[in-house]
């Protein structure tokens, strides 16, 4: 029963009164609602701490836009997907690239002379000595040249990962708990003020 002012419950069941009707500060719109009602939940027989209802929801609303901005993103780091058994996590990345280029080149050359001496009617075993019917000089030249390039290109690319965990495991398990924060309760812990704490 009221004494001061008028209780939550009562204002809630007020004819074309919305609660929330007022923009603030959140990102997950589950959570929207869950604090909503949590709000609702937790104050409903609590009397509003100000003289109107106009001046009340102001001060909501004003509450709200004030706290909410921190509060949402302490919210959103709970959401974090992460393994709290990792303490201790190493990423090494190496890339090498070589490039190797390969110029040769070869070169040959030759040259004779060459002389053809023919006897139709040899009289001598050396054909040097006997009388030739056809005597002929040839002369001979050849080059011969070669190069070839080439570029040789070689990469290497190397990643190590190491992750794992140093210390007691139970410990770690016990840290992990106590850093799990009940977002909610500490918005709606805010908020107290808005309403009498007398009892």
């Amino acid at each position: 029963m009221a004494q001061v002012t008028i209780e939550l419950r009562h204002v809630l069941q007020m004819e074309n009164f919305k609660l929330f009707d007022f923009d603030y500060p959140i990102t997950d719109l589950g959570w929207k609602q869950e604090l909503e009602q949590m709000f609702v939940d937790t104050y409903y027989f609590h009397e509003i701490g100000y003289e109107t209802i106009d001046r009340w929801k102001h001060a909501l609303k004003t509450k709200m836009n004030l706290i909410m901005p921190y509060y949402d993103k302490l919210y959103m780091t709970t959401l974090e997907d992460y393994d709290p058994f990792i303490t201790m996590s190493i990423k090494e990345e190496y890339t090498d690239s070589e490039n190797t280029e390969n110029n040769s080149s070869a070169s040959s050359t030759g040259s004779g002379d060459y002389e053809t001496v023919c006897t139709d009617y040899p009289h001598t075993s050396s054909f040097t000595t006997d009388i030739p019917s056809d005597r002929s000089k040839t002369e001979s030249a050849s080059e011969n040249r070669s190069e070839s390039t080439g570029e040789i290109k070689k990469q290497r690319d190397y990643l190590k990962l190491l992750e794992g965990f140093q210390g007691d495991k139970n410990e770690l398990i016990k840290k992990y708990r106590d850093n799990i924060i009940n977002v909610t309760e500490m918005v709606l812990n805010e908020l107290k003020p808005l309403f009498i704490l007398v009892y």
